[in-house]
């Protein structure tokens, strides 16, 4: 039951050639939980984003969380 009240949104999307990776802004809702965890964060956003090359395993860092 607590994966299902989690709701994550993406938006700002865009491509950093530069770094070559993507960024996003990541919004999560979650009516009814006081918190979501980063490690609970990293697992959402890797089952909804999948990376487009499989031979470069980079980590999915989730970075900047700040509270509204």
């Amino acid at each position: 039951m607590a994966d299902k009240a989690i709701t994550i949104r993406t938006r700002k999307f865009m491509t950093n050639r530069l770094l070559s990776r993507k960024q996003f802004i990541v919004d999560v809702l979650h009516p009814g939980r006081p918190n979501v965890s980063k490690n609970g964060l990293d697992s959402k956003v890797e089952k909804s984003r999948k990376q487009l090359k499989e031979r470069k395993k980079r980590a999915k860092k989730v970075r900047g969380v700040k509270k509204r």
